[in-house]
């Protein structure tokens, strides 16, 4: 939680400027119910941790562009999901947030595996590309962008982040991550080439 509540507290500064309020606003008690909800769905999958933390205590939906271009409520990231399966995606991930022409996923944990990599998956790409390590490495990305000065003006409320800046921010993160470099890039279309724990814990193996 230290580390997810650094990085929404970062992200939070950043995008103050730009009208944006996202700190921590919900209560334990309006949101455990939801979370039960959630978690009996995608049983014997969990949400990791920190996911699980972020849809307790923050409403997503304050998370609007320059915020990538906005963060999904959990009703809305498993109605994706669900569509997503049926058109062949991993059971694995669950979408957190839209950027560009793609969606940022995240693993889902297993009794073997954590989960908590986040992958990024492009309608134009046939091909997940891995960002980070939990919500909180996907937020750091995120501010790293922001406070380098990384966002367009589109109109007088529309402020999109800047590709390259993102892509930038996106280096200097992974220079500090290690992993096998088949996980680093995962093609969609072919699941003998997913992560072991993607296809040992799904119903269509």
């Amino acid at each position: 939680m230290i580390l997810l509540e650094a990085a929404t507290s970062r992200v939070a500064t950043a995008v103050a400027e730009y009208g944006i309020y996202c700190s921590p606003d919900r209560s334990l008690r309006e949101s455990a119910q939801q979370i039960k909800l959630i978690t009996a769905s995608l049983d014997p999958l969990s949400l990791p941790t920190e996911l699980r933390d972020f849809w307790t205590w923050w409403s997503p939906e304050q998370f609007s562009r320059p915020a990538y271009d906005g963060f999904l409520t959990p009703t809305e990231a498993l109605a994706c999901r669900d569509g997503m399966i049926g058109l062949g995606f991993p059971e694995l991930l669950v979408p957190i947030a839209k950027y560009g022409k793609g969606m940022i996923w995240m693993e889902l944990q297993t009794e073997q595996h954590p989960g908590s990599r986040a992958y990024f998956g492009s309608y134009a790409d046939p091909d997940l590309q891995l960002w980070s390590i939990g919500v909180s490495g996907v937020l750091e990305i995120l501010a790293d962008t922001l406070e380098s000065g990384g966002v367009t003006r589109w109109a007088a409320d529309d402020h999109r982040l800047d590709p390259a800046a993102l892509q930038s921010a996106l280096n200097t993160h992974h220079s500090s991550m290690s992993g096998p470099s088949s996980q680093w890039r995962v093609p969609i279309a072919k699941q003998d080439q997913w992560p072991t724990h993607w296809t040992t814990n799904s119903r269509r193996r």
